[in-house]
């Protein structure tokens, strides 16, 4: 049993957790049931953490992974007083340090990101080539790195994944779903591409451009280099 953070969500799993007598677990990635034995990857400190956790069921969970679409608050709902019982018994199976707390993203001070606006693994390097430009790290929403696998679970950011706190943070094809706005929140600028123009990332930009990001990034990377020759151009005149 799943629910999201939102907080009609977290009241409505709490009745239910109490009426199963199951355990409420906070902060779970995935969850399968294997045999009789309810498996679950959850986050901690801050994302910095994923624990495996095993136990018997009912399970109540609040889930921080890809985003699900909450429903509709009912107008009005029964409300009514229960005994609570021993929580089912829970074990730690095991606790490891997330790989990707020490790298380069976390650190940057710019970090250009891409999403499913990305249409295959090999246009990687026309984003991977934006960013040489800029002198920025590579970074990725959830599905890239954990659906697709195109880019390390490292880079990921958001909520159960990796905090940043960039300069600039450049966000491409990505549509800007609140779990990967979590990660960015510290971020000082914010750039948007994106070809919808209703996309959620735009309402967190500080500069936005709607369009193909297959056109727009080879105009970025002109300008930059334009920028970059007349730099060196002025340098050599006052040598």
């Amino acid at each position: 049993m799943l629910a999201t953070t939102a907080p009609q969500d977290r009241a409505l799993l709490g009745a239910a957790a109490v009426a199963l007598g199951a355990v409420v677990i906070p902060g779970i990635l995935r969850m399968s049931l294997e045999d009789d034995t309810v498996v679950i990857d959850r986050t901690d400190l801050g994302g910095r953490v994923v624990e495996t956790l095993a136990s018997v069921a009912p399970v109540a969970g609040l889930f921080v992974g890809e985003d699900i679409a909450s429903p509709a608050a009912a107008t009005s709902a029964p409300i009514e007083r229960l005994d609570v019982g021993s929580p089912a018994d829970i074990r730690i199976e095991k606790a490891e340090p997330v790989s990707g707390a020490n790298t380069g993203v976390t650190s940057a001070e710019r970090v250009v990101a891409v999403g499913r606006g990305l249409k295959a693994k090999a246009d990687l390097a026309l984003v991977e080539g934006l960013a040489a430009a800029l002198g920025a790290e590579i970074g990725c929403s959830m599905p890239i790195a954990d659906d697709r696998g195109w880019v390390a679970k490292e880079r990921y950011i958001g909520r159960s994944g990796q905090h940043i706190s960039p300069r600039l943070y450049m966000a491409i094809g990505i549509s800007g779903a609140p779990q990967h706005l979590d990660g960015v929140r510290d971020a000082k600028v914010v750039v948007a591409i994106n070809a919808d123009p209703g996309a959620p990332i735009f309402r967190r930009a500080d500069y936005g451009i709607v369009g193909d990001l297959y056109e727009v990034i080879p105009a970025l990377q002109a300008a930059l280099g334009e920028d970059q020759s007349r730099n060196s151009g002025k340098e050599s005149s006052h040598e």
